[in-house]
């Protein structure tokens, strides 16, 4: 028979044993440890003066700055959680173990509206209506109109972003542009045609050949030169309207502003031999001289004519018949002044016997 007193005091005493035997040991605290990690920019340089802030899992409160190595040491239980700060840098929180590296991102400015000016390269008035299209550092694509007073407003990352800025009859022009900049647009060029007449002439008439014309102001390119063809024609290309002088040897130098299509009217230079008779005559000024005219405004036969305060004296191979010409043409123009007082008498006209002598 099975003793079962015995048997039970035996599987207790076993139960007892195996109870104490199988207790686990209870386990060592976790040692805290030197933490070190580097600070570094985008382009691998170390980054000094950089403050690195321990969140999490330190033995005490951290503030540390690295070195010019861009260095910091941190004491804590790894990971730790940091945050590293530096002027001009985003910061950067996150998990770190002995020996990372943390790259800071420079820091993106504020996005603020950009407000840039068109205006005309030449008069410096605003430009209205110019087209402005942000290519570079807006946000989004924008595309925007400038007012009456020739401005827009960009919604931009300053300090600078990249604009194209466009009208109608201007150069399209692409550039990088800050808060407040000016945009000048250079208006598109064009050929620009003028003749040059005598005066006493008329535009049914043919110009004068050979007359130098020099583009003084709003030409493209500067100080551009043309001569006149035998139509008394010349082209220049710029701005209108072109501010231009206009020479030729046996006139008077004028300066103008033209436009395409229009006209210049050059005097003649009065010869040096009628001084005599302007001061026997006591002629007035404003008396226009059309010297050497080739052009068959005259009748044949005729060799000069006067009327409405113009001479007009035909082109002869004799200088001294050509002087006499106008000699006999500028007593005409005293007998206009003295008998019919400065009235515009006609060419053709016949002087009457008069008692003053004077036919």
């Amino acid at each position: 028979m099975v003793n079962l007193k015995a048997s039970a005091a035996a599987l207790l005493a076993a139960t007892l044993l195996v109870s104490y035997d199988s207790n686990p040991i209870a386990p060592e605290p976790a040692t805290p440890k030197e933490v070190a990690i580097t600070v570094m920019a985008t382009n691998s340089s170390p980054l000094e003066g950089a403050k690195v802030t321990c969140l999490e899992d330190c033995t005490r409160e951290q503030i540390e700055t690295t070195d010019e190595l861009g260095r910091v040491t941190l004491t804590g239980f790894e990971p730790l959680t940091i945050r590293v700060e530096k002027s001009e840098y985003e910061s950067v929180e996150k998990k770190v173990y002995n020996g990372d590296i943390i790259v800071l991102q420079t820091e993106k400015p504020k996005v603020e509206s950009i407000t840039i000016m068109v205006v005309d390269s030449l008069s410096t008035d605003p430009l209205g209506g110019a087209k402005l299209t942000c290519l570079k550092g807006c946000e989004g694509q924008q595309v925007e109109t400038t007012n009456a007073s020739g401005e827009a407003v960009l919604g931009g990352i300053q300090p600078a972003i990249t604009i194209r800025v466009e009208k109608y009859g201007y150069v399209t022009t692409e550039r990088e542009v800050s808060n407040g900049d000016t945009v000048a647009l250079k208006p598109e060029t064009e050929a620009i045609t003028i003749t040059v007449y005598p005066v006493g002439g008329s535009p049914e008439w043919v110009g004068i050949e050979g007359v130098t014309v020099t583009c003084l102001e709003r030409c493209d390119p500067e100080g551009q030169t043309a001569i006149t063809d035998p139509q008394g024609k010349a082209t220049l290309t710029g701005f209108q309207p072109l501010s231009v002088e206009v020479q030729k040897t046996g006139f008077i130098t004028q300066e103008e502003e033209v436009y395409d299509g229009g006209g210049v009217r050059l005097p003649h230079e009065w010869p040096s031999e009628s001084a005599g008779s302007f001061a026997r005559l006591s002629l007035p000024a404003g008396l226009v001289l059309n010297w050497g005219d080739p052009t068959g405004l005259l009748p044949d036969g005729v060799g000069g004519a006067y009327g409405c305060r113009q001479i007009i004296v035909r082109k002869k191979s004799d200088r001294r018949l050509m002087l006499r010409i106008l000699e006999h043409e500028l007593f005409h123009a005293h007998q206009d002044e003295t008998i019919e007082s400065g009235r515009c008498s006609q060419i053709g006209r016949d002087w009457v016997l008069t008692q003053d002598g004077l036919d």
